[in-house]
């Protein structure tokens, strides 16, 4: 599992989601480190092992989760979906892949999403 958590942060980092902080880069005022852990599930043929990164993990009482906005909620409810398919015949379904991943966040807001890994270098 460890070689697979190695492989998972590697392609996040070839792939522009994740960067290493450079030392000239200072420490920032305002500063959350995610907690991240894997979930494995061996019966998936595709992605048995996942990286998941709490932000709703409590430090001093609080957690990332309490201290930014949500945002407003952009999926319907159950109950409005499922009134949907009496008026439409047809329904469309689909799984953005690292969808989280691809969302920019702005410059001044990145500190607040680091966490610790030891090692960046791709293998």
């Amino acid at each position: 599992m460890g070689d697979e958590y190695k492989h998972i942060i590697a392609s996040y980092v070839e792939k522009g989601y994740i960067r290493k902080v450079n030392e000239s880069e200072g420490q920032p005022h305002d500063v959350w480190y995610l907690l991240h852990f894997p979930v494995c599930r061996s019966e998936r043929l595709t992605t048995k092992t996942r990286i998941v990164f709490d932000a709703s993990a409590k430090f001093h009482g609080t957690s990332l989760n309490d201290e930014i906005y949500p945002g407003l909620k952009l999926q319907n409810s159950l109950f409005d979906m499922l009134l949907q398919f009496r008026r439409f015949p047809v329904a469309v379904a689909c799984d953005v892949s690292e969808m989280y991943f691809q969302i920019r966040i702005p410059p001044e807001d990145r500190p607040k999403f680091r966490f610790l890994w030891k090692n960046l270098e791709v293998n």
